[in-house]
């Protein structure tokens, strides 16, 4: 302990601040803000466990009631109250709490990369935890009265888990069921409309009485916010916010609002926008719920209790991912536990528009059309969309406009330039992230349609087999009913009749039978997926990965070296410059040809090899039927004329050891005969599961293909 006492004593000459227990420094380690003070990364003494310290401009009084209710708030996503000390320089009280070492939610959506809100995963787990963090507040009768994204710290754990903490406790106040508040506070976009317009509109007659459900609406811009990466509400005066809030009472629905620019106009949207990285899944279930919190009329105003409902109903779904081959796409069903498979059914149906009795599903190299026994037991394993109506592959991409945003950034932020070049900057990262996103997302369509190609290769491969299998048993049968034949000649030489253009004529369907099968088993059995996944598309994301990482570096550094050192801030500039140039190149020159040419790859494997298979096994099945039922005739025209060829004999001449033997054999034939139906009829239902798709596909394909 002497040895880190030394370290603390040399620290505390080089500006460090100290309480009893705790140092910090306030130059280097400021992590953000709160509402009474600002918030550093301090050490403990003894330990060099690592805290945060809040200190406060001046000490208020709701300082003791904060602390005190932190006290009494044990909860994994409530940040943790350690002690109130005294700062020994200034003799200021500071509050010892929790680090979070993820920073703050706000913090998290200001990446670059998180422009346009957060993924479906990393945007459930803010829901689950600032859900269940406000759910413990409301069973102790506590509410936040400041719920927002900088109220919202982040800590990844070592194995890489993370978990959302609910913060700064300074406006929070018990508040017993059905009691009411009359005081003033909260952050302006993040306020119930009834604070907004008693805080900004003193002059107009607005009831100043305010119950718990006032968080319900901050949480409503928190989960657009973090939904999107923008505020849902967006004005140039408080006038026109007003205006919106009237709306919104006569409108039901409304979920944002935009004033346009230098324009009165105000847009408003039901629907969360295009550009948000959210699943359409996720978008249908999270829309109905931010509208429901932003419902201002009394009598339809949700309660905590309604909105916590909702929010166990959402997070008991589990998530299925399908992977839409026609339009090579992603899709995200969120199914509830039970569900069934045509609920399932009709979710991909509103997500795909692909028709319930068009929908065709692979899983597992099994095909699924009608009925899906494994349905409750898939897991994070994808499951693959075809509609059986579809003859083409393609993909829409939305990159060109933001290529042509990012190309002009160079000559806009030239080294010489006085323009505002931070924030150039920035929004450059942040379109080049929107387009890596993006190139992620590019990846796993290589990953799935490749997978989904292999797949049905291999299903394709299996049902060959199958069909093979048929096709021997019933040339097996084929013999077996040659030898009666031979009987039948037998008899018909004994009874004078002979009639060898029956045979010769079975013969005939017999060979052509061979000839067309073979052939279609020769042509699938060369048949293999033509497409590769192209690993040179991740070794380039992981290029443009760090040098995005470079570049947000550089950016953050060029608000300070613009004071402090100009010719490093110039350089800085260059290299920021530099970074664009690569990054650009790598996505026009490498990654997006190379994927525009998989995708031309995969048209072309889907109208050729896709539909080739599929019409090679609807017409092997076809002829294997049509060989069957021809069989099934011959060899009851084999039988009924042997028996009347046998009668026939009876009647005309006394039987002789030839026809006894005849007899004999007749009989052990059809007893191995009733064997052999016996297995015919059991292959025959292992191949009829592909039957009804592969017939109802063959009658919608395309003539043309």
């Amino acid at each position: 302990m002497v040895v880190f006492d030394n370290l603390v004593t040399s620290a505390m000459s080089e500006g460090f601040t100290e309480s009893e227990t705790y140092i910090w420094n306030t130059d280097n380690d400021y992590l953000g803000e709160g509402t009474f003070g600002k918030v550093y990364l301090g050490v403990h003494k003894r330990t060099g466990d690592k805290v945060a310290v809040k200190t406060f401009r001046c000490y208020p009084r709701e300082v003791p009631k904060e602390t005190k209710m932190l006290q009494s708030l044990k909860h994994q996503y409530i940040i943790q109250f350690h002690a109130i000390e005294t700062e020994k320089n200034t003799e200021n009280k500071v509050m010892v709490m929790e680090l979070c070492n993820g920073g703050s939610l706000m913090n998290f959506l200001n990446e670059p990369e998180n422009a346009c809100g957060l993924l479906d995963s990393e945007f459930l787990l803010v829901f689950e935890h600032l859900s269940g963090g406000l759910e413990y507040l409301k069973k102790h009768n506590v509410i936040h009265r400041d719920v927002k994204p900088d109220n919202i710290m982040r800590h990844v754990f070592a194995d890489g888990r993370v978990i959302y903490k609910l913060a700064d406790f300074g406006t929070a106040r018990e508040l017993p069921e059905g009691q009411n508040f009359y005081s003033l506070h909260g952050t302006e976009p993040y306020l119930n409309p009834q604070l907004f317009k008693v805080c900004f509109f003193k002059d107009a007659e607005f009831r100043r009485e305010f119950g718990a459900n006032t968080d319900l609406w901050s949480i409503g811009v928190t989960l657009y916010q973090i939904a999107t990466g923008t505020l849902p509400f967006m004005v140039q005066d408080r006038q026109v916010m007003l205006a919106i809030y009237n709306e919104m009472l006569q409108t039901q629905g409304i979920i944002s609002a935009v004033q346009q620019r230098n324009s009165e106009e105000v847009v408003f949207q039901k629907k969360l926008p295009q550009t948000s990285r959210l699943s359409e899944g996720l978008k249908s279930l999270i829309t109905p719920i931010i509208a429901g919190l932003f419902e201002q009329e009394t009598n339809k105003q949700w309660s905590f209790t309604q909105y916590y409902e909702r929010v166990l109903e959402l997070l008991s779904r589990k998530v299925m991912s399908v992977f839409y081959v026609n339009k090579m796409q992603i899709l995200k069903i969120y199914v509830k536990p039970d569900d069934t498979f045509n609920d399932f059914k009709a979710y991909v149906c509103q997500q795909s528009e692909v028709s319930e009795e068009n929908q065709v599903f692979l899983y597992k190299q099994h095909l699924i059309v009608s009925s899906f026994d494994e349905f409750h037991s898939v897991g994070s394993e994808c499951i693959y969309l075809f509609d059986r109506t579809a003859t083409k592959v393609e993909y829409m991409s939305n990159t060109q406009l933001i290529y042509e945003n990012v190309s002009s950034f160079p000559s806009k932020f030239r080294a010489d330039s006085d323009c505002d070049d931070w924030r150039l900057a920035f929004v450059a990262c942040r379109d080049l992230c929107v387009c890596k996103n993006l190139m992620d997302y590019q990846s796993t369509v290589y990953k799935h349609f490749t997978a989904f190609m292999n797949d049905f290769h291999a299903y394709c491969k299996e049902e060959q087999n199958e069909q093979r299998k048929m096709y021997d048993i019933l040339l097996d049968k084929n013999c077996s009913i040659n030898s009666r034949v031979k009987i039948l000649v037998k008899l018909q030489d004994l009874s004078h009749s002979p009639d060898e253009e029956f045979t010769e004529k079975f013969k005939t369907v017999t060979d052509n039978f061979k000839e067309q099968a073979g052939k279609i088993f020769d042509d699938l059995a060369d048949s293999r997926p033509e497409t590769e996944v192209d690993t040179k598309h991740d070794s380039y994301l992981s290029i443009v990965v760090k040098e995005l990482s470079d570049m947000k570096s550089m950016t953050k550094n060029l608000y300070n070296l613009k004071v402090y050192n100009k010719k490093e801030y110039e350089y800085e500039k260059i290299k920021i410059i530099r970074c664009v140039r690569t990054i650009m190149e790598i996505l026009t020159d490498k990654i997006h040809p190379d994927f525009e040419a998989y995708v031309d790859d995969a048209k072309r494997w889907y109208k050729k090899e896709f539909f080739g298979q599929v019409r090679s096994l609807s017409v092997l099945k076809k002829h294997i039927n049509r060989y069957r039922r021809d069989l099934n005739d011959f060899e009851a025209d084999v039988d009924t004329r042997s028996n009347e060829k046998l009668e026939a004999i009876s009647k005309t001449k006394q039987p002789t050891m030839d026809t006894h033997k005849l007899f004999g054999m007749l009989e052990q034939y059809k007893r191995n005969n009733c064997d052999m139906k016996s297995l015919i009829e059991e292959n025959i239902q292992l191949a009829e599961k592909i039957g009804e798709f592969f017939l109802s596909l063959d009658t919608n394909m395309s003539t043309d293909l």
